[in-house]
Order: C-alpha cells, then structure tokens, then sequence
C-alpha cells in the first residue's frame, strides 16, 4: 500500500513536472518577448527624441539672427580719407554667414571680417546677392590685395595671394569710385598693437 502511494506520487510529480516545465518555458519565453521588446521601444523612443531635439536645434539655430559688433573704419588713402560704418564678423559663426541673403547695404557700410591673425584667406560668395569688392588687410591695416567687383552666388574660392589678418568687403564699385589701391592703409580698432 506504501509503495502504491509512493508510485502515484512520484506518477503525480512527473506529471506535474511535466505540465509545469512547458508552462514555465512559454511564460520565460514571454517574459524574454516582452522585455526584448519593451527595450527595444525605449531605444526607439530615444532615438527619436534625439532626432527632434537635433532637428529643433538646427531649425532655431536657422532662425536665429546672427548679430556682429557696429564700429568705424578709415580708409587712408593719397586723395582722401574715408569713413565706413561696418560689421565686424570675429567668430566662426559670423564669418561663415557673412553678408549672405542681404538685398543691399548703403555705400557707407561694409563688413568686416576678421581672423585675429595672419594667415591665407579663402572667400565665396555663395549666396551672396549682392556684388561686393574684397580687400585683404595684414596685421598692420596695410592693404595686400584687391578684389574688385566679384560675382554674386559664385561658388568660386577668392583667396589672398599672401597671408592676411581680415577682409573688408564693400559694395562693388567702392574701390573704384575712391581710387583705392593697395598699399593704403585700414584704420580701425583691430590693427592697434596688441589687437
């Protein structure tokens, strides 16, 4: 009778070993679906927040204005002396924006674009409406070289033949109406000693 007992219970334990094993198995193999899948929509979602919030950056990074510093400059020339009004584009940002979408400027302005030392300089004008001329100016406000009436949207790279400090780009025409030329001298804050 013992041994009966003994022999439907361990019958009873195989087959509730049985029956529990695969029940076991498919509520593991659930659970590891689940939270497989669980980690793989807190991944997605990541990633597209990261999408949003790059692409919410870039767009207010495009719509901000970009503001430059307003100050005098002198163009010291044998016939005359000659006052503008211009920007003066000191970080990467300005520089790289430049006088780019602009419908016009008035004759006495200009921008000033300055890389805070001397070094071959490389402009464009892409994007750029308006035609301008280009004046590359060394460390001591000498002017080293000239380009005169560039085209506008030109994707053409206008580089200084010797290294300069900055550039002054002025409505197309200045150089030629103020018989500027090189050698003449830029006066403005940036070429005083120890700028």
């Amino acid at each position: 009778m013992k041994n009966n007992k003994s022999i439907v219970m361990v019958e009873l334990e195989k087959k509730y070993i049985t029956i529990k094993n695969p029940i076991f198995y498919k509520e593991g193999s659930i659970f590891l679906c689940v939270m497989l899948f669980l980690q793989f929509l807190t991944c997605f979602f990541i990633f597209i927040l990261t999408i949003i919030e790059s692409s919410d950056y870039a767009y207010s990074s495009e719509k901000e204005p970009i503001l430059f510093e307003d100050s005098e400059l002198i163009i010291a020339t044998p016939h005359g002396r000659y006052i503008f009004w211009v920007e003066v584009a000191q970080s990467a940002v300005q520089r790289q924006q430049g006088l780019m979408g602009r419908q016009g400027m008035r004759a006495d302005r200009g921008m000033l674009f300055d890389f805070g030392f001397l070094q071959i300089i490389h402009m464009w004008m892409k994007n750029t409406h308006i035609p301008l001329d280009m004046l590359f100016i060394d460390e001591s406000g000498n002017i080293g070289a000239i380009a005169a009436n560039t085209m506008p949207y030109s994707t053409t790279i206008i580089s200084s033949p010797r290294p300069a400090r900055a550039v002054l780009e002025l409505n197309a025409g200045t150089i030629s109406r103020l018989k500027i030329k090189v050698g003449d001298q830029i006066l403005h804050q940036i070429f005083q000693s120890g700028n």
